[in-house]
């Protein structure tokens, strides 16, 4: 009876094991951020903590700090401590914001990952490396010339297969820290479109980037990202000619030559007038 037992708590951990996300390959240097991973490896997921907490008191390399809050949102998945997880995840987006998880990581990781990049992009944040792992898909951009400011900008694309469920379209005016959200649903083809109301679109460009998600909220293709979103010209819309600054400075300096030519006129008619000057008085009757 304890042979079966024994083969089947095998089974069993060898399962969790296969299950369980494992961090990405690295140069890593820092002893502590080894024995992190070696301590998450080993399903110790407090003392991986830890020993990856004290890690980033360290002075470590990009990779070494993206491998460190990698890990650290896995262990605190792990341990069901989901706000720690997505602060991990933001905290990883805020060194390298085009990072992308494998697509052999479970749900469960992958849906928080896409809430911590969601906060990323609308709270401001995020870098610029571009390092893609999912299906990066071409979307179509209504109208598709000569977008003017004011003007409603549809985006379109298709992600045939039936997995994808719902798009999330990201979108910012060129210049901006942190961008907006729209949401839509997927098509049973595949197909999806989302539309930026025309009083968000504005000069000199409109930047945007969207995620296709699964039931379960895991990304499955992406067009642009974070870090490098795409972007549209936008023309800017023509001002009537008070409507800017230069124009006021130049009434301004209109206002100031006619007071004092005004000014002028005064003094120098009152400097003419003695108590010798005749004057006429006229009386109309009534």
């Amino acid at each position: 009876m304890v042979r079966p037992c024994f083969s089947v708590c095998v089974l069993v951990l060898g399962a969790l094991l296969l299950a369980a996300p494992r961090p990405a390959h690295a140069a890593i240097e820092s002893d502590l951020v080894k024995q992190g991973i070696a301590a998450y490896n080993d399903l110790e997921y407090p003392r991986a903590i830890d020993l990856l907490k004290k890690a980033l008191q360290e002075t470590l390399t990009r990779d070494e700090k993206i491998v460190t809050f990698q890990t650290l949102a896995y262990a605190h998945v792990a341990l069901g401590k989901h706000d720690e997880a997505v602060h991990d995840f933001m905290n990883l987006l805020e060194i390298n914001g085009s990072f992308e998880l494998d697509r052999t990581i479970s749900p469960r990781v992958r849906a928080v990952f896409e809430e911590a990049r969601g906060k990323v992009a609308t709270q401001g944040g995020g870098g610029v490396d571009r390092a893609q792992s999912l299906p990066e898909l071409h979307p179509m951009v209504t109208p598709m010339k000569k977008i003017k400011e004011g003007q409603a900008v549809t985006i379109a694309a298709a992600y045939p297969g039936g997995v994808a469920s719902r798009i999330e379209l990201f979108y910012r005016t060129r210049g901006q820290n942190v961008f907006a959200k729209l949401k839509s649903p997927v098509g049973t083809d595949g197909s999806f479109s989302v539309t930026v109301p025309g009083m968000h679109v504005e000069g000199p460009a409109l930047e945007y980037y969207l995620v296709v998600l699964d039931d379960n909220g895991s990304s499955v293709a992406l067009a642009g990202t974070l870090g490098q979103p795409l972007a549209v010209d936008v023309e800017g819309r023509k001002r009537p000619v008070y409507t800017k600054g230069w124009f006021w400075g130049v009434m301004a300096g209109v206002a100031v030559v006619g007071a004092g030519v005004a000014t002028a006129v005064v003094l120098t008619t009152r400097s003419t007038i003695s108590s010798s000057t005749p004057a006429t008085i006229s009386i109309q009757p009534h």
